[in-house]
């Protein structure tokens, strides 16, 4: 039997004191879906699914002749995944290494990716099941292989699941000493192409659902597994409103009746109407989830034609927002800092759009970042808006972690044509401010009484609450500082 071996390392977390890992999803459903063909299944064997940050040395000292190790790229181990990588050639150097996921780019052979990483011989663009089969079906003819290998997407996703085939069985049994956090599709794919992300690109858009049953299926197997914390990543849950009102029904029902998954968070789908609130409504019934996110990214419309972003109108928002408040649901908005044509005077203004339509709760701000394969990361965008970035380096949580040596960056942009540096740290701070004053209630009852009632401005009044914390020599104005 050949042996395989694949990668799909993860920090760990603490969740309710108890140090948690990921299951490694992606490649549990490469084997998953390979081992299906009798060819596979009677020639090579799963030697050991990866799911964390083991030390090079001792990763090396427990593999015994690799034919194949394949790895799920991401930037949180995209280092490591490297590192191990040429360390398993070194040691195997007839061991085929190969590279998927969404941190390998879509064009290697012209980045130059295969000259600058000479370890890695094939790499892997797209969905992956029927990629990998085809890889280790050719490695049993001794058949050439490309450096490339990009398959049509399937028309239908009947895969089987790595959860109830039970691929994660042995990694749970030989771990009794940490928890486990999990992702789960009922659909792949994103209708959206927002240039600063990789989703709509990577996936062809179109969504196309897993059955339902497996769906079903795989959520009992969280509850039975006893799984802390269980991340849904369709793209826009709550889009197909009957199918996903029976799955968020589900849930709750095992949430209530078992206790598990202790906790659930969803991607809610980006255009939330009445149906998709309703489908949140039960989702959030229990009170054991979270999540409810109203992301959009910015409100100003030249940066959202540029983004290619379809935001619902002010008038959406705000009715919206009134839903959320009957319904009791507590929901979150996200900005992103950094976006072609933001500027800093656009920015303020994205906070008194957001704070009239009654979003009192949480604005979530993220530095935009450059994603490999991400429009925003094409020369034309670069050279149009003018991006200068930071490489900010460091680990991903704050958790133990064995392989601590080996540290993660991620690209951020620090400015734009549109936005100084200067101009973006202030941008953040008034973000902080409004977060630190408004969100929290040390002043939210004061800014919308003045808003209501004098017509003042949310911007007006958090900028001149900044202009004292900059100026001033309190607790608080010490802390201004330390954060700018």
């Amino acid at each position: 039997m050949k042996n395989v071996y694949l990668f799909q390392p993860s920090y760990p977390t603490i969740f309710d004191d108890s140090i948690s890992y990921w299951l490694p999803y992606t490649v549990g459903c490469l084997w998953s879906y390979a081992v299906q063909n009798p060819i596979v299944k009677e020639n090579f064997v799963l030697a050991d699914l990866v799911f964390k940050r083991i030390k090079i040395e001792k990763l090396i000292e427990r593999m015994e002749d690799p034919v194949i190790a394949g790895f799920s790229c991401y930037v949180w181990n995209w280092k490591y995944v490297k590192a191990a990588a040429k360390a398993i050639k070194e040691k195997w150097p007839d061991c085929k290494i190969v590279f998927g996921g969404p941190q390998v780019p879509e064009n290697p052979v012209v980045k130059g990716f295969f000259d600058e990483n000479p370890y890695v011989d094939i790499v892997v663009n797209g969905e992956g099941e029927r990629a990998f089969e085809d890889i280790l079906l050719k490695i049993h003819n001794n058949e050439p292989i490309p450096q490339v290998v990009s398959l049509p997407r399937v028309d239908e996703l009947h895969f089987p699941s790595p959860y109830l085939t039970g691929v994660f069985d042995k990694i749970i049994k030989d771990n009794p000493e940490f928890t486990w956090q999990s992702t789960i599709e009922t659909n792949r794919g994103c209708p959206y192409q927002c240039t600063f992300c990789d989703w709509g690109s990577l996936t062809l858009s179109k969504i196309k659902k897993f059955p339902l049953e497996r769906a079903l299926a795989e959520i009992k197997w969280q509850s039975d597994h006893k799984i802390d914390y269980m991340f849904m990543c369709d793209s826009n849950f709550g889009i197909f409103y009957e199918r996903d009102k029976e799955i968020a029904t589900y849930l709750n029902h095992l949430q209530v009746t078992t206790g598990f998954p202790k906790v659930a968070l969803a991607q809610w789908a980006k255009n939330a109407k009445h149906q998709v609130l309703d489908v949140a409504k039960t989702f959030f019934s229990n009170h054991k989830n979270r999540g409810f996110t109203v992301s959009v990214q910015s409100l100003d419309d030249h940066v959202l034609t540029e983004i290619k972003r379809k935001n619902m109108d002010m008038s959406n928002l705000a009715a919206m927002m009134a839903e959320c408040k009957k319904l009791g649901i507590n929901p979150y908005t996200e900005l992103i800092l950094g976006l072609p044509y933001e500027t800093k005077d656009s920015w303020k203004e994205n906070y008194d759009k957001i704070l009239s339509a009654g979003q009192h709760n949480t604005v979530d701000v993220w530095f935009a970042e450059i994603i490999e394969n991400a429009e925003l990361n094409s020369p034309e965008q670069w050279k149009k808006h003018e991006f200068e970035t930071v490489s900010i380096t460091g680990k991903f949580t704050g958790a133990f972690d064995e392989e601590s040596e080996i540290l993660e960056t991620r690209n951020v942009i620090k400015s734009t044509k549109y936005m100084t540096s200067e101009e973006l740290i202030h941008s953040y701070l008034f973000s902080y401010v409004v977060s630190n004053y408004h969100t929290v209630g040390r002043t939210q009852l004061i800014s919308r009484f003045l808003h209501k009632h004098k017509n003042l401005k949310y911007s007006d009044f958090y900028s001149h609450l900044m202009d004292h914390l900059e100026n001033g020599t309190s607790i608080m104005s010490v802390e201004y500082h330390r954060i700018k």
